[in-house]
């Protein structure tokens, strides 16, 4: 199994004293926005980068809700499941020859939007705690 890619956000001195004093509105607001990142990535990766033969493959792409343990918010991604055992080969052999999509179809959408989903964490943060 690969690493998770992680999005770290760290806020100057003023934004972590006013995350401090914000609580637990913060973990909702950063839920939030990691849930529709992730979904976002998903459906790129189904309709631009999944491999397909039959179907199952893209039909088992999922996002799984938001956990937050100790302060720190996860959301899961993936492919796969008893309908396409076969999803980590075809995502990992870069030796495959695909016709339609491409091995890493779910990593390559995800490195593209980190930076677009570390923004918008930022932003909604900020709003979240009245940062100008």
């Amino acid at each position: 199994m690969s690493e998770p890619i992680t999005i770290t956000v760290i806020g100057g001195g003023r934004l972590a004293r006013a995350l401090r004093r914000a609580g637990g509105s913060v973990e909702g607001v950063v839920s939030s926005v990691l849930y529709q990142g992730a979904e976002a990535i998903v459906t790129e990766s189904k309709e631009r980068f999944v491999p397909v033969r039959w179907g199952a493959l893209r039909a088992s792409g999922h996002t799984l809700r938001p956990v937050t343990k100790a302060g720190v918010v996860e959301v899961a991604m993936g492919f796969g499941g008893p309908s396409a055992p076969y999803a980590w080969r075809q995502h990992e052999n870069l030796a495959y020859h695909h016709t339609v999509g491409q091995a890493k179809y779910l990593e390559k959408p995800t490195l593209e939007r980190v930076p677009e989903i570390r923004r918008e964490v930022e932003r909604e943060v900020a709003k979240a705690v009245g940062a100008k």
